[in-house]
């Protein structure tokens, strides 16, 4: 059941938008005295049920009960964990989109922000020294989806900007994976589960579809791209390639374990 509730979560959630609104319109039809079916009308309470059950089981553990695998961190220098699981599960609040356990990395120190509140809340991410810096794959596997285009928009990180942060996510979550993650990668491991690797720079893709990495390949850089407040990269685990309706598994960083938010990766560069 609790896989079950992973895989539909979203399905859910669309199907329950797309119900409301077209059932909201026949209703306004139908005062308006058009000959429209009287079914059709109540289609937008089935959506309203759909997309409550969404919102509900977004937030249930979808209880995975599996060990977590450890790869190596996807950047280097000093990186600070914004997000982790093991300092709340959910990571991003959600399980949707596969992101239960998903990991979030931001270049700097102290809070991660240098370079950003100097230029006000809506600073351009080239503001951010993490902008741009090198992201390299975690593990060794196939490239099985990338996605490039998305825009690196501006920062949101004054009080307005996160205001409007939060209003926009519901319309990206809407949009769809690239919405979501913008630019990303996804890679298939030998045991057939996924990492996916988020909101890099857009035009900085160093691989394509069908491609072997080894761990340690440069796979783009570090952008603002998708549903993003400011510069930083997202790694996550997922059982299948689609984020749709795929299920966040756990993973830990080589020799550090699950870190926690605020931990220092501390990782130098090798040559």
């Amino acid at each position: 059941m609790p896989v079950a509730l992973a895989r539909l979560r979203t399905p859910a959630l669309y199907a329950g938008v797309v119900l409301v609104v077209l059932g909201a319109a026949l209703e306004v039809a139908l005062t308006m005295g058009l000959a429209v079916p009287s079914w059709g009308a109540e289609m937008w309470e089935t959506g309203a049920i759909l997309w409550a059950a969404a919102m509900v089981t977004a937030v249930a553990s979808p209880g995975a009960g599996v060990d977590a695998d450890v790869y190596a961190a996807p950047v280097r220098g000093m990186w600070l964990v914004r997000r982790s699981p093991a300092t709340r599960r959910p990571s991003h609040g959600t399980h949707t989109w596969g992101r239960t356990y998903g990991i979030d990395f931001v270049y700097g120190s102290g809070k991660g922000d240098v370079g950003g509140h100097v230029a006000g809340g809506f600073a351009r991410p080239g503001r951010y020294l993490g902008f741009g810096q090198p992201v390299y794959s975690p593990v060794d596997g196939i490239v099985v989806h990338v996605a490039d285009g998305a825009r690196d928009h501006r920062a949101r990180t004054s009080l307005w900007g996160r205001a409007w942060y939060l209003i926009e996510c519901p319309f990206r979550a809407a949009g769809g994976p690239r919405a979501v993650f913008g630019n990303h990668v996804v890679i298939r491991l030998a045991d057939g589960t996924h990492v996916l690797v988020a909101h890099l720079r857009r035009g900085s893709l160093r691989v394509q579809q069908g491609d072997g990495v080894a761990t340690g390949a440069l796979l783009a850089a570090c952008g603002n791209s998708g549903s993003s407040a400011k510069p930083h990269v997202h790694v996550q685990r997922q059982d299948i390639a689609s984020p749709y309706i795929a299920m966040g598994l756990p993973w830990a960083l080589e020799g550090r374990g699950i870190p926690r938010v605020g931990d220092d990766i501390g990782v130098t560069v090798t040559i």
